[in-house]
């Protein structure tokens, strides 16, 4: 569980912070903390639509996209009816009060005539910058539908609607206004940083490449960044969570030279074809969904993936280009600390989730799967809880392959024929094997507890504790993950059973950072880097031992590794070297 990169300042890491700038995360769960989705009583529908009635003569276009469906999920209350917001894994306390540096610019203007607030605040605030006269006219954008909906469903805004004096814009809307003249910008602390790149697009002077990216997890920021770096303006959208309607609306508006995705989303391929804009995926993760494309779709679109077993298969299923490319490091991010606190020092560590409450979901969602399929009641058999509990038995035999397609093949043959022939949207394989990855995981883990271990990552490693190993908590995916990185005398990577074949992202942020890496030996590691010079690697839990406690007693030996490591990855393994192999791939699209 990770914080994301644009919450921490790197000039003042690991310092206190008293402004608004640095945001405090909330390490405790929404249940912990008695959260809901449902608003309080003072967000009303009456409000709401008070509000829409009033705006719709002026811009109807607008409503109507207000009232789209959109996601709701990532925003939550307490009891208090404080909101927040939640990032990949993490709570933030949203914060919509001005920061007092701000309010105090304000105040020494004598008159500003339009006033372009960047992202919800506090509506109070908004109505007294108006009745104090500080300025004439107030602008507000926001990216997420949702949340511009709830102010509406907050504050009493008709009065300055009627009047003329409040103007509400949303997602792309932000490409006309950054072409009016005379605006001055006042951004909400929290939204400065979470639109980080919308920012950038409305400082920048001319407009010439554009790139419309998907948003969805810590490695967006750094394919932005490179996109950036290459001249790229950049907006992103939230595919997801938004209606059809207005992700149509974006790609006519923003009018990209092409969209980029981490991961496949089904549908995108389609909106992108029918808007005549090419589609680059670049696919990190499992995936546990099958992809459904269209044959006319598929031919403008290129699929650039971390498993060179999915190359076949995308090819197959139609894509117009699909191309192995491993992961990668962006070293601006990922560098060596001199100088690290005590806490973040270990003999051994690993960073990463535990995986048990992913598990956990899988498993009950290949129960369902199994269950909608066979005739439970037929005579002998078998109960998908037994299915799950042999399976699981069979893979426990040996950690070093993927025993899963076997064990269900032979204690459910008749349902294993049916996960072959891709008859489910979800891999009834892949959901099993979930499990079997969060048991691997925690076994060689535990073998290592006499070493000194030190995990950080999700609450489900606190029960490694009861076998002597030390968990840290969470990792701030920028200040803290690479000092820990840094002052480990061993970091581990433990792949995922289900996937041995592939370099995961840990490996390359590893070595950007100069720590010494223990991993596992496959393939495709091998033909980038080199084991005993660059790494090395284990392909068991007892070699795994046996090379933790080597290297503990030759730390000069992992120290020249390390250097090794690190030199080779910022020479040939950064980000950008990746996005550059994309775009040579997909020349003919752009």
């Amino acid at each position: 569980m990770f914080l994301p990169d644009f919450f921490f300042n790197a000039d003042n890491a690991g310092k206190k912070h008293s402004g608004n700038y640095l945001l405090l995360m909330c390490r405790k769960n929404a249940a912990a903390l008695a959260l809901t989705h449902s608003p309080p009583a003072i967000y009303t529908e009456l409000t709401l639509q008070n509000n829409l009635a009033a705006l719709y003569p002026v811009a109807p276009l607008l409503v109507n996209r207000i009232c789209l469906p959109t996601a709701s999920q990532h925003i939550f209350f307490n009891e208090q009816g404080q909101l927040f917001y939640r990032l990949q894994r993490n709570l933030f306390p949203f914060n919509l009060q001005l920061s007092n540096n701000i309010i105090a610019a304000l105040s020494e203007k004598s008159h500003i005539e339009t006033l372009a607030v960047f992202g919800v605040f506090d509506g109070e605030a908004m109505k007294k910058l108006l009745t104090e006269g500080r300025c004439k006219r107030l602008i507000l954008w926001e990216r997420d539908p949702w949340l511009l909906r709830l102010l509406l469903m907050r504050y009493d805004f008709v009065a300055e609607i009627v009047g003329g004096k409040i103007r509400f814009h949303l997602g792309i809307d932000l490409l006309k206004l950054r072409q009016q003249n005379q605006i001055k910008w006042l951004f909400n602390p929290f939204s400065e940083k979470l639109y980080h790149w919308e920012k950038k697009l409305v400082e920048r002077e001319k407009i010439a490449n554009r790139a419309l990216v998907c948003t969805g997890g810590l490695f967006i920021d750094d394919i932005c960044e490179t996109l950036h770096d290459c001249d790229y303006a950049i907006y992103q959208i939230d595919v997801q969570a938004l209606a059809v309607e207005e992700i149509q609306l974006a790609l006519e508006s923003f009018q990209p030279d092409f969209v980029f995705s981490v991961n496949y989303l089904n549908g995108l391929a389609e909106l992108c074809h029918a808007a005549q804009v090419p589609l680059f995926i670049w696919e990190i993760d499992p995936a546990t969904d099958a992809v459904m494309i269209t044959g006319a779709a598929a031919e403008s679109s290129a699929i650039f993936t971390y498993n060179q077993v999915n190359v076949q298969k995308h090819q197959s299923t139609g894509f117009r280009i699909a191309r192995y490319l491993p992961l990668a490091a962006n070293p601006q991010k990922r560098c060596f600390q001199k100088k690290t606190e005590k806490k973040y020092s270990a003999k051994v560590s690993f960073v990463g989730t535990s995986m048990l409450e992913q598990a956990q979901k899988s498993k009950q969602a290949f129960i369902d799967i199994y269950n909608s399929c066979v005739n439970t009641d037929a005579p002998g058999l078998k109960q998908a809880e037994e299915i799950v509990a042999a399976c699981l038995d069979f893979q426990r035999q040996d950690f070093t392959k993927f025993l899963i397609p076997a064990a269900l093949g032979k204690y459910a043959p008749d349902f294993h024929a049916l996960c072959q022939s891709n008859a489910f949207s979800a891999d009834p394989v892949t959901l099993l094997a979930e499990s079997a990855a969060a048991e691997k995981r925690m076994n060689y883990l535990i073998g290592l507890a006499c070493c000194g271990l030190k995990i950080w990552g999700d609450s489900g490693w606190e029960l490694l504790e009861n076998y002597g190993v030390k968990y840290m908590g969470t990792a701030g995916h920028f200040y803290e993950l690479n000092h820990i990185y840094s002052a480990s005398a061993i970091n581990l990577d433990i792949s995922r059973i289900y996937q041995m074949e592939i370099i995961t992202m840990r490996v390359f942020d590893i070595l950007a950072c100069g720590g010494f890496l223990l991993t596992e030996d496959n393939a495709a590691l091998r033909e980038i880097f080199t084991p005993g010079k660059h790494l090395d690697t284990y392909q068991s839990s007892s070699e795994l031992i046996e090379k933790t406690a080597y290297y503990l007693a030759h730390p000069q030996a992992a120290r020249k590794i390390a250097l090794a490591g690190q030199k080779l990855v910022h020479d040939k393994h950064k980000i950008s070297d990746r996005i550059n192999e994309i775009f040579k791939s997909a020349a003919a699209f752009v």
